[in-house]
């Protein structure tokens, strides 16, 4: 199911209630793949579907932004459009976030079986269709940095029927090396608060102008796009 809407200006009522009713219609079963323009010339995204041919994402952004929601949002798209999917849920960081999944994903906490998982998947040639996230990375959570970045590109440039959502805090203090942009050419990015982090990321300064969890950018392919998401 296809939909497309150009929202022209309308006031705030009117156009939450677009967004309430289009909430309902992505409940379709296929989901349905929804395109609106707010009339401001930002893309309104009710339903993360389209994500889902990137091979890797990563989800970044200061602390409770929505980065965690977003995943979820990823993950229930994907059992919709893939009801016969995979999917492995990594959080060495030992928080359970995901108990909605469990009984359709693999949960692996403990960091050395993490990299052991990414090791594994890394060397086989299954066609299975697998989404792996990895939820809230630091570069201290995994105890060999360089093994883990390896086996993710491995699994890329490898695995046509995997698909890698990673989700990181940045708060000024932390930051993501070049190594992880690499191995993440697309990326979504909500609300920063240090510039740099901004130009690094995404390219502009923008990423620090974000309405707080109602907006993020996604960057691909050096084109960069303002959603709003009426799911917040």
């Amino acid at each position: 199911m296809q939909l497309s809407i150009d929202a022209k200006p309308c006031s705030t009522a009117d156009f939450q209630q677009l967004c309430d009713i289009l909430k309902i219609v992505q409940d379709y079963n296929p989901p349905a793949n929804i395109s609106i323009d707010d009339g401001f010339g930002n893309a309104v995204i009710s339903t993360s579907a389209d994500f889902l041919s990137f091979p890797s994402i990563l989800i970044a952004g200061s602390r409770q932004v929505g980065k965690t929601t977003l995943l979820h949002q990823l993950l229930r798209s994907a059992l919709a459009v893939h009801p016969y999917c995979k999917i492995i849920i990594l959080q060495p960081s030992g928080l359970n976030e995901f108990e909605e999944f469990e009984p359709n994903a693999g949960i692996i906490y403990d960091a050395n079986e993490c990299l052991d998982f990414l090791d594994g998947l890394s060397i086989t040639d299954s066609t299975e269709k697998i989404f792996v996230a990895i939820d809230n990375y630091h570069f201290a959570m995994l105890s060999d940095h360089e093994r883990f970045i390896s086996a993710l590109r491995r699994i890329i440039d490898f695995r046509v029927n995997a698909h890698i959502f990673m989700t990181t805090n940045l708060t000024g203090t932390t930051a993501v090396g070049d190594d992880i942009l690499q191995v993440f050419p697309t990326r979504i990015v909500f609300r920063l608060q240090d510039i740099i982090d901004s130009r690094r990321i995404v390219g502009t300064d923008e990423a620090t102008t974000l309405e707080f969890q109602s907006e993020f950018l996604l960057y691909n392919a050096g084109e960069v796009i303002r959603y709003k998401n009426p799911q917040q």
